[in-house]
């Protein structure tokens, strides 16, 4: 369960989580990465707003914060199990979501971010030297990575929270020819999870999502221009925001 927040009516939080990317390492531009670029934006909206000359009604204040991780995997930010009814309970989990959502470091944010899979494409090559094509295993990695990441994003948008899955950069761990068919399979597998979950807008299965899902060019880095949004709601394990379920895409 996710640690209550403060509620305001004027002010919404950001977070951004995964790996390096979203910790902002390399980033010397914006000192930060993501996080820091959005409260720049923010800043520049507010002050904006704040001009004598404005009409734009200030009406919400936002904040971002990382709790990105140099060298994390998808299966570091792995949510809980489900209870199982019957079966004792599964023992209490220990990795950077539990640090993260499991405590009050950074209570419950209105929208995450999550930019994830870099990580997971050097250990799930190891085993095949730096000229060798992708074979069965990478391509079943890839598919558990994307797994990983999902079950992340279905967990937290039952939360309340509205969630952005950004696609893994071309440049994040691409080194060898099987890499990169790694980071390609695992962005198409995030793609297509996305779009079933918000299938039922489109067939009219189940409750109508009302989250949109944008999809762009190539992902060169930051929230990759593949960001797929699914929208937040009501009721779940977090403080309610936004519409209600029907506002919520079903995961997969």
């Amino acid at each position: 369960m996710l640690s209550p927040s403060k509620v305001s009516a004027t002010h919404r939080t950001v977070l951004v989580v995964g790996d390096g990317l979203a910790e902002g390492v390399g980033d010397t531009l914006a000192t930060g990465g993501l996080a820091p670029r959005i409260n720049t934006l923010f800043a520049d909206a507010v002050r904006e707003a704040r001009m004598p000359h404005s009409s734009l009604p200030l009406k919400l204040t936002w904040t971002a914060a990382s709790a990105g991780r140099l060298k994390a995997t998808s299966a570091d930010w792995l949510p809980p199990p489900p209870a199982v009814p019957g079966a004792p309970p599964p023992p209490p989990t220990k990795n950077l979501f539990a640090s993260t959502f499991l405590t009050r470091r950074h209570g419950s944010p209105d929208i995450v971010i999550i930019l994830l899979g870099g990580a997971d494409a050097r250990p799930a090559t190891a085993h095949l030297r730096p000229d060798e094509e992708a074979d069965d295993a990478v391509l079943a990695a890839a598919a558990t990575t994307a797994a990983n990441i999902l079950t992340l994003a279905r967990f937290l948008s039952a939360s309340g929270a509205a969630v952005c899955v950004g696609t893994v950069p071309a440049l994040m761990g691409v080194t060898t020819p099987a890499a990169g068919a790694f980071v390609k399979e695992v962005n198409r597998g995030l793609t297509v999870g996305v779009a079933g979950a918000l299938a039922g807008k489109y067939t009219g299965d189940g409750a109508a999502a009302a989250g949109r899902v944008p999809v762009g060019g190539d992902a060169a880095g930051g929230v990759a221009s593949k960001g797929l949004l699914g929208g937040g709601g009501g009721g779940g394990r977090g403080p309610p925001r936004g519409g209600g379920a029907a506002n919520r895409p079903t995961w997969p």
